[in-house]
């Protein structure tokens, strides 16, 4: 589920900086900086929850203290403990269900909005193509009937009925602030990103607050002109009513009223300071969504636990030679791997929600994926089990058996308990099953009954 994680990330990013453009730069005025602004952090937004800024913990938790590992499915909040006595099955079938609706209603909802996207962009470029126009210091300027003045780029499309009316040169003015400016840049790109992220609300929100940029900036230009506000405002209610085309730079929108206060607002040149706050407040909360916590080497923790001094080295896979009852090859193939979903160390337990030790590392691979013995070995434990590690695989290594390797969530093993077992040897599947949620395979590895990171070993893919 990381691609979630990282959609709220990014609904998260944008909640905060759009926070950070109505305290700091909404108020000063700048409509030049705020439009720039804008335009960056929604590209941010996208990038900064994949960036990350690892910083290392020096006190992890003790070893003799470390919990069992216990993770709660997203299917298992559907299905009754007293259900299908094949937990792999029935947890499939409603999470693929679920995922597929989700999915279907997504797409669905996404479509409508580009064809809707296109649609309107089409009906632009076809009175671009169809309409005579006259240029004007390269910009086109064509007549229309019906609709509302607006531009697209360097077309700028006016009422014949207005041509003639006292407010006409305003008009003109407003329209040729927003071709000169590329606001239609602006309004295509944010309404695409709309179309595909329809379920974000900030994204509308932000959408908004853009469009009011591009109309302050357009105002603002034609009172430098035209000084007169009150005539121009009564323009503009003039325009409030008349029919506008989707993905256009309009002079007439549902924003009248905040054009009218934004122009009569008093300028206080302490404001002219706020949106250099903006820079700090990127720079926080870039950090502040990309730092990775990573836990310190396991000799070093071991040292910590042990009290013992720097100089001392007690990492197993240095001291101990390399032989084939030493667990260092990968479980699955690289090949067959689809991602690793979680390593050894802290993280947020799917189920409590609090912070726990995770024992072992998840590779994520397709149901029926071989499972093979990371090293020479006897069969410990191989066991089905409803809840907890489901179908599950250990195997002692070693002549005193210091080392132990763990596989669980299986959905099958062809091992029996007592048999021997070589290094690279097929032990069973990559399932689904016990408190899993969803295909993969958790892996540990313990020395003397203490868990470490296996990925320390895994010296062969």
């Amino acid at each position: 589920m990381e691609w979630f994680s990282y959609l709220l990330k990014v609904m998260a990013c944008q909640a905060c900086f759009l926070l950070v453009y109505q305290v700091l730069l909404k108020p000063a005025g700048m409509h030049r900086w705020s439009r720039i602004y804008l335009g960056v952090v929604i590209l941010l937004s996208f990038m900064i929850p994949l960036l990350h800024v690892q910083i290392q913990t020096e006190n992890p938790l003790p070893m003799s203290v470390l919990e069992e590992e216990f993770v709660i499915p997203f299917e298992q909040a559907f299905i009754g403990d007293n259900q299908s006595p094949n937990p792999v099955q029935s947890d499939r079938t409603w999470g693929t269900v679920l995922l597929y609706v989700a999915i279907g209603i997504y797409l669905l909802i996404a479509t409508f909005l580009l064809v809707k996207y296109f649609v309107n962009l089409k009906v632009i470029i076809t009175q671009i193509k169809k309409l005579p126009y006259d240029k004007l210091k390269g910009i086109k300027f064509y007549e229309t009937d019906g609709l509302g003045p607006y531009s697209f780029f360097e077309s700028v499309f006016i009422p014949r009925d207005i041509k003639s009316s006292q407010g006409y040169a305003q008009v003109v003015e407003h329209e040729l602030a927003h071709a000169r400016h590329w606001h239609s840049l602006d309004r295509i790109i944010i309404d695409f990103i709309v179309a595909l992220l329809w379920f974000n609300p900030f994204i509308y929100w932000y959408r908004n607050a853009l469009k009011a940029v591009h109309e302050f900036q357009a105002d603002e230009q034609v009172l430098k002109r035209f000084p007169d506000k009150i005539a121009y405002q009564e323009i503009l209610y003039l325009q409030l009513f008349k029919p506008v085309v989707g993905l256009a730079s309009h002079f007439n929108a549902t924003l009248i009223k905040k054009r009218i206060v934004m122009m009569n607002r008093k300028k206080i040149n302490l404001y002219r300071w706020l949106p250099v706050l903006s820079i700090p407040a990127i720079l926080c909360l870039s950090l502040a969504f990309s730092l990775k916590e990573v836990h310190e080497p396991v000799e070093l923790a071991l040292q910590h636990h042990l009290n013992l001094g720097p100089d001392t080295h007690l990492s197993p896979q240095i001291e101990l030679p390399q032989k084939e009852d030493i667990p260092d090859i990968s479980p699955i193939k690289a090949s067959d791997l689809t991602r690793m979903s979680s390593a050894f160390g802290m993280r947020k337990d799917p189920r409590t929600k609090v912070r726990k030790h995770h024992r072992g590392v998840d590779f994520s691979a397709p149901i029926g994926t071989d499972v093979y013995a990371t090293a020479d070995g006897v069969i410990k434990t191989a066991q089905s089990r409803k809840g907890g590690y489901g179908i599950m695989v250990e195997i002692t290594h070693g002549d005193e058996g210091e080392y132990t390797t763990r596989y669980a969530h299986m959905d099958s093993y062809q091992v029996e308990v007592g048999q021997e077992v070589k290094k690279g040897e097929i032990i069973g599947k990559v399932g689904n099953s016990g408190l899993s949620y969803g295909p993969h395979l958790h892996y540990e590895v313990h020395v003397d009954g203490k868990p470490v990171d296996p990925q320390k070993y895994i010296t062969e893919k």
